[in-house]
């Protein structure tokens, strides 16, 4: 998520907050209905008080509809193009992901997984591979044989070259079962 997103969102969570605390204020009775009246009041007639609550409506309002917007886009990730004598050969990124999964769950000593993969520029992708490991492999050990693994198969499966092979160790498993995660 970029920063720009992020803050639209930390303005409307914090703006959603304060509607709501003000409304529970309200509801269990610790705020004078009479002074909430004189709030709203004073919002009608007074002009400066008035623009500085439109223009903060607007804006709220612009906010909302951008989130809504943002929320209904999906992000399409194009999938990696060989050209073959034939034709085009296109192979989704899911499917990449499911290959990386299926080859590096082999690897004695990884115990749950997950994997992602990114085109480069240059035709090329780059894997990402976060794993959980059992605790008794050396993790210099596991982590080249993953990207040997991962490199050499990727390549001879689907005929594209893998440039980089990233592997991270995110934990010890506590147990003795191969968990597969997919995101």
């Amino acid at each position: 998520m970029k920063l720009f997103d992020r803050l639209i969102l930390f303005l409307s969570n914090l703006s959603l907050f304060f509607i709501t605390l003000f409304i529970i204020v309200f509801g269990i009775g610790l705020f004078d209905p009479l002074l909430f009246n004189q709030l709203i009041t004073r919002f009608f007639v007074d002009s400066d008080v008035k623009t500085t609550v439109l223009v903060i409506s607007v804006l709220l309002f612009l906010i909302s509809l951008y989130l809504m917007a943002k929320s209904l886009q999906r992000k399409e990730v194009s999938p990696i193009s060989k050209h073959s004598e034939i034709g085009d050969i296109k192979i989704s990124m899911e499917t990449l992901e499911n290959l990386v999964i299926k080859i590096t769950s082999r690897i004695k000593g990884v115990r749950e997984l997950k994997a992602k993969v990114k085109p480069d520029d240059n035709g090329s992708m780059t894997v990402l591979v976060k794993i959980v490991f059992d605790g008794e492999t050396p993790i210099p050990q596991i982590t080249k044989e993953i990207q040997d693994l991962v490199k050499e198969r990727l390549e001879q499966i689907t005929g594209i070259t893998v440039g980089q092979v990233h592997v991270m160790v995110s934990n010890v498993s506590q147990s003795t079962n191969k968990k597969v995660l997919m995101e």
